[in-house]
């Protein structure tokens, strides 16, 4: 009984720390798009066209490229929802996948 409980043990341990692995390997791989794409913009004239709410989360984005998401909609002015700032990074991303 005590190997099966260690087992379990172990085992939801490696699930907690897979998921935790698997969150923050998305969380880089998606700022780097985002970032990507604001460059990409930038590269090309575009980002001096986007509308102001578009440009100053660009901005925030590339100076502050290593906080989370609920954490960059708050250094916003007024602050946005997390909801309210995935989609303008969306939108960048969009807007860069345009250029060919």
């Amino acid at each position: 009984i005590n190997s099966k409980i260690e087992r379990d043990i172990r085992n939801n341990e490696n699930r907690a720390t897979n998921f935790v692995a698997t969150n923050i390997s998305r969380s880089v791989n998606a700022t780097g798009k985002q970032i990507e794409a604001i460059e990409k913009l930038k590269e090309h004239g575009r980002f001096e066209f986007l509308p102001d709410d578009l440009r100053t989360t660009a901005e925030l984005r590339i100076n502050n490229n290593d906080i989370s998401l609920s954490e960059l909609a708050a250094l916003h002015i007024p602050p946005i929802s997390k909801s309210g700032l995935n989609h303008r990074l969306s939108k960048l991303v969009e807007e860069a996948e345009k250029i060919k």
